[in-house]
């Protein structure tokens, strides 16, 4: 089967799926969205800047039109609604299969505006499918017209051989493995840490540098010299998804605080490996977590209400098996990547 993935190569969604046909001997092809990245077995046949503005839209179907004519492939998939969505499924090629990803139909402003709130509808109801892993978003996509019989749950998952409960009791560190921007609230982290430190000097941060906005990495950095947190803070690079595993299993508590968020493959890994997590309580978040639970939550932008998160687990060890146990319990039942893997092609054989 020959697949062309409208998408955002550096997103975990996408390249893992990718990644999973390619091993099983599909014939991948991309029409990488923002960013660009080599992915082996993987051919790049066209790049799309960011849509910004309508004019950006009609040059980049243009040029889509164009490939997908020449390439001819059995299935279009676009993930992400915005901005890759608009692309595949206004390109008139057939069939089209989108994935929203929860924080494109919740979060992107720009659904708020008439013109991309039309595009989104639009991409939407030309799809032959669409697949979505939250309720909020199904219903959403319901509002918006989808029909009922086109629309599916679907989920990533994690690798359960991968990410797995570490054996024995981790150190104590703290570890952020989210994308180094802003939206994802690393700086909130790093004030909580002071707090933390005056409770338990003991405890460590590590800061993955994924994905890293250079510029506000240099504003991270000031801000650990200026609370004098170099010997509790660390920015570290970013590593395989084997590493990731081994970092998760030795850590003690994994923060994941981005201003919006929704199913994220990194919070799957965490609760895969056993560990706690502190989460922002966004509407995303709680449509599939509680607090308590599967992660305690606090407000956005919360450097006392975090702080005071993390010392809880740290101290009431009762809750904090309770959430591992929960958490390991449900990635089991729920999320095993090998499922929905084989969830995903059922699909596209019958779409194709």
């Amino acid at each position: 089967m020959k697949i062309c993935f409208v998408a955002v190569p550096t997103s975990s969604v996408p390249l893992h799926w990718m990644e999973h046909l390619v091993s099983r001997g599909d014939e991948v092809i991309l029409i990488s969205y923002g960013a660009r990245k080599t992915i082996p077995g993987v051919r790049e046949i066209l790049h799309v800047s960011n849509i910004r503005f309508p004019w950006d839209l009609v040059g980049a179907l243009s040029r889509v039109r164009g490939v997908l004519k020449k390439e001819k492939p059995d299935l279009v998939h676009g993930i992400y609604v915005t901005g890759p969505g608009w692309i595949a499924a206004l390109s008139g090629y057939r069939p089209v299969l989108l994935t929203t990803q929860g924080s494109d139909m919740l979060v992107d402003l720009r659904i708020r505006y008439p013109f991309f709130y039309l595009l989104t509808r639009q991409a939407l109801l030309r799809a032959d499918g669409v697949t979505t892993n939250l309720p909020l978003t199904y219903d959403q996509c319901i509002g918006l017209g989808v029909r009922r019989e086109g629309l599916r749950m679907h989920q990533i998952g994690v690798d359960l051989a991968l990410f797995r409960q570490r054996k024995g009791a981790g150190p104590l560190l703290v570890l952020s493995p989210r994308a180094m921007r802003p939206t994802y609230g690393i700086h909130t982290l790093v004030e909580a840490a002071p707090i933390v430190r005056k409770s338990a000097p003991e405890v460590r941060f590590r800061l993955l540098a994924f994905n890293e906005d250079s510029g506000y990495r240099r504003n991270l950095e000031d801000q650990i010299r200026s609370l004098g947190l170099q010997e509790m803070v660390s920015i570290t690079a970013p590593v395989p998804e084997e590493n990731l595993a081994e970092i998760m299993q030795s850590s003690g508590i994994v923060v994941s605080i981005p201003a919006s968020d929704a199913v994220s493959v990194t919070l799957l890994q965490t609760m895969a490996c056993g560990v706690p997590p502190v989460v922002t309580e966004t509407p995303g978040v709680r449509s599939w977590m509680s607090p308590d639970i599967h992660a305690l939550m606090v407000p956005v932008n919360d450097s006392a209400s975090l702080a005071e998160a993390i010392l809880r687990l740290l101290s009431e060890k009762d809750l904090y098996e309770r959430i591992r146990n929960q958490n390991l319990a449900r990635v089991r039942a729920e999320f095993d990547s090998r499922v929905w893997l084989a969830r995903l092609e059922a699909l596209y054989e019958e779409m194709t």
